[in-house]
């Protein structure tokens, strides 16, 4: 039977619009109709059921798209099964540190299988437990929760494994911050730092955080989450060390971010927002290379959606960068 739903989608830039579908069932979209356009949209799908194109129809004039980044926008999510094997990118609640900093581990020899190794997955059940080594903690987290939850992360739902096991830590150590169990509005995950996630993810690694202008204030609101253990550093990381493989890096705009900032894949300048946080993947003699987890991350290709930025521009735009050496978990 056919059922119409209602929805809300935020697209890369953090816009949200509201429509209403068709659909035959909880996961297939089967017709689109967004009531400000007045605009139909209708999907094509490969034999697996992922949606591989979008046909829009407005006054009788058809425009079909194959373009990644949108289909990615509205594509169902990928089932879980303990591997971290298809596309991933931040949805709408506020983990962009968690997001990047999953992205930044993946984008490192070894990362992507690091990380799997810390899920333990029953296929037959959709249950899975995710052992985080730094603080010594376990959390089992069952298919109706990782489902339920539909504002975390986009894509291949494994990721959301470690969002919830975060989210569990946090409710468990973390006083401040929501205790609303059933919404995942407004969470503790909501907000963070790359060295959050690394204190968590590592045990026994050189774990840093960077900023010129120090202060103990920044220092006693980065401890209220789990990060006594990571060392703090009043200046700031040679950018050539972006490439050491050993290295896992994140990167923050507090107090950065700005208007025509950074290049995209295809070549368009990008503004890059306040109050977020990104993955970094490398640097070469004239730009550092970053990705912003509202786009789309794809773990087989990890460099085809990245944003360029200049060095000379980069840690005025960035002044919060987090690293985590990983060579003695290899």
């Amino acid at each position: 039977n056919t059922i119409i739903a209602n929805d809300q989608r935020t697209d890369r830039n953090g816009k949200t619009n509201y429509i209403s579908y068709k659909t035959d069932n909880i996961t297939r979209r089967k017709e689109v109709y967004d009531s400000k356009s007045g605009t139909y949209t209708t999907y094509k799908y490969d034999e697996q059921g992922n949606i591989t194109g979008i046909i829009e129809v407005k006054d009788d004039n058809y425009k079909t798209s194959y373009n990644d980044s949108e289909v990615m926008s509205v594509r169902t999510q990928f089932k879980a099964n303990g591997k971290l094997d298809n596309s991933i990118s931040q949805n709408e609640t506020g983990d962009c540190w968690l997001v990047s900093g999953i992205e930044s581990i993946i984008m490192r020899p070894g990362g992507k299988e690091y990380l799997e190794n810390l899920i333990s997955f029953d296929e037959n059940t959709g249950t899975a437990t995710i052992t985080l080594p730094g603080v010594n903690k376990k959390y089992t987290i069952t298919k109706e929760e990782l489902e339920k939850y539909e504002k975390l992360s986009n894509g291949d739902l494994d990721i959301r494994y470690f969002e919830i096991a975060m989210e569990k830590y946090f409710n468990e150590t973390v006083e401040n911050g929501s205790k609303n169990k059933d919404a995942y509005e407004e969470t503790k995950i909501s907000g963070g730092y790359g060295v959050n996630l690394y204190a968590c993810i590592f045990s026994n690694s050189d774990i840093n955080y960077y900023r010129t202008g120090l202060s103990e204030k920044d220092i006693s609101n980065l401890k209220y989450k789990n990060v006594e253990i990571v060392k703090y550093n009043n200046y700031y990381p040679d950018i050539e060390d972006f490439n050491n493989p050993n290295k896992v890096y994140t990167v923050g705009t507090s107090g950065g971010g700005g208007k025509n900032i950074a290049i995209d894949a295809n070549g368009e300048i990008v503004d890059i927002p306040a109050s977020h946080a990104y993955a970094i993947a490398k640097s070469d003699s004239e730009y550092v290379y970053i990705h912003d987890p509202y786009r789309e991350f794809d773990p087989k290709d990890p460099e085809k959606s990245l944003l360029r930025v200049k060095r000379e521009t980069f840690y005025k735009n960035f002044p919060e960068i987090q690293s985590v050496d990983i060579g003695n978990i290899q």
